[in-house]
């Protein structure tokens, strides 16, 4: 790990500690461990097939460090459909991954590669 890595590991690692939740990931009946997930909220532009107009979509994205997407103890890439759930204010919520438009439902969050963001939409 270069000196790069270490300051965005760092960074996250801050990020995480200040804003993040604890979630877990589901696919199918299948459910991770615990892992921390920072919320944001995003509007994208998406085109409306069914009336051939671009539209705007609130999607809800989520911060992870990479490594710790495990599921069945294997590292996993979500999916769409893969659903994550999360207590907040004691009202839980769910989450449904999904991609954006042609964009892919995971991308990276940095150059190196250690987070990555999901783009979900909220049930």
């Amino acid at each position: 790990m270069n000196a790069f890595d270490r300051a965005i590991a760092g960074h996250s690692a801050a990020i995480q500690r200040v804003a993040g939740y604890s979630v877990v990931i589901k696919r199918g009946p299948r459910e991770s461990e615990p892992i921390t997930g920072v919320l944001n909220h995003s509007t994208h532009e998406v085109f409306d097939e069914a009336n051939q107009i671009p539209t705007k979509v609130k999607f809800s994205d989520w911060l992870f460090t990479k490594s710790e997407l495990i599921l069945a103890g294997k590292s996993i890439t979500p999916l769409p459909g893969d659903l994550i759930v999360v207590t907040i204010r004691s009202v839980e919520r769910t989450f449904k991954v999904v991609p954006i438009d042609k964009r892919p439902c995971v991308e990276p969050h940095d150059q190196s590669g250690l987070m990555v963001v999901v783009h979900t939409i909220e049930l």
